[in-house]
């Protein structure tokens, strides 16, 4: 019966010709449409499944990723600025990013010494590598892409990513300190641009999905089409990121079973759903580019 429910539901919504429809309704058959495909999608990838793989990577890669990031920081930005940013941002898992910086900093220390430092960069590029591969692996599943890149070409673009990313964050970090120290001198400039610096994290985060988007499947994604999904995808995350916090208020009882380990579970939690976000965002892109090729037999199949 519900099977039956659903064909005519989806027989109605993709049959409909929408040219002969105003504006606004072709509109609003359009939107329902890539999220009808987009939440089919999720189901048929098994993106729960995959967010899972990549929260396990990303467990492994944080501490590498964080040694980049500040040995990066020394060479061209302030490390103690990006350290306080990090912690700024990530104040909802302060447990977790201070033991992890932590981490970081003795893994930069002990790399100056023989074997450990080979071990060293060995265990960062084979984490790293693992998650990007793991991540194009996703998009690629998303994208129904067949063929995938050449190991050489995979290896090179995930060498890009390894130090583009961190670069990126930290001039992008000392760039905003520097702004906002700047303009806290004048208390009505301050006040001008309050709203703007508190939107550069998401804005941070739409670049950062919008580049990924486009630039990790092995096809070709229209920016626009990326752009419009991070749209989607980093709104849903900032306002997980706002029930997260408001969730830590009822915290003292899971604190009070698990003690100093309560902030574990809680951070994969918070990280599987940030990639269970990104994922589905891809599905958006997917679903927005290809949706007049989408036929309802295709949403049929099992």
């Amino acid at each position: 019966m519900l099977k039956k429910f659903k064909n005519f539901l989806l027989n109605k919504l993709f049959s409909k010709p929408l040219k002969k429809l105003s504006k606004i309704k072709r509109f609003y058959y359009k939107t329902i449409k890539v999220f009808w495909i987009s939440i089919d999608h999720f189901f048929r990838h098994q993106i729960t499944l995959r967010s899972s793989a990549l929260t396990y990577f990303s467990l492994m890669a944080i501490v590498p990723f964080f040694a980049l990031i500040f040995a990066i920081a020394k060479k061209i930005g302030d490390q103690e600025t990006i350290e306080k940013e990090i912690l700024e941002r990530f104040k909802e898992q302060q447990e977790i990013v201070v033991k992890v910086i932590e981490f970081a900093k003795n893994l930069i220390v002990e790399a100056k010494s023989g074997w450990i430092a080979l071990f060293g960069i060995i265990f960062l590029f084979w984490t790293l590598i693992k998650l990007f591969s793991n991540l194009e692996s996703s998009l690629n599943e998303i994208w129904q892409v067949k063929n995938i890149r050449k190991f050489k070409r995979r290896l090179s673009n995930y060498l890009a990513l390894m130090f583009v990313i961190p670069v990126f964050l930290v001039v992008f970090i000392t760039l905003r300190m520097y702004i906002t120290n700047l303009i806290s001198e004048d208390i009505v400039v301050e006040y001008i641009f309050r709203l703007p610096l508190s939107l550069v994290p998401y804005c941070l985060i739409l670049a950062l999905f919008t580049f990924i988007y486009v630039f990790m499947p092995k096809v070709k994604v229209k920016i626009k089409y990326a752009f419009l999904s991070a749209v989607i995808s980093a709104s849903i995350y900032q306002i997980i990121q706002m029930v997260y916090v408001n969730f830590q208020i009822g915290i003292t009882k899971f604190n009070a079973i698990y003690g100093s380990f309560a902030a574990l579970p809680l951070f994969l939690i918070w990280l599987q759903i940030s990639w269970i976000i990104f994922l589905y965002g891809a599905e958006i892109s997917f679903a927005i580019q290809n949706l007049d090729k989408i036929k309802v037999k295709d949403l049929e199949k099992k």
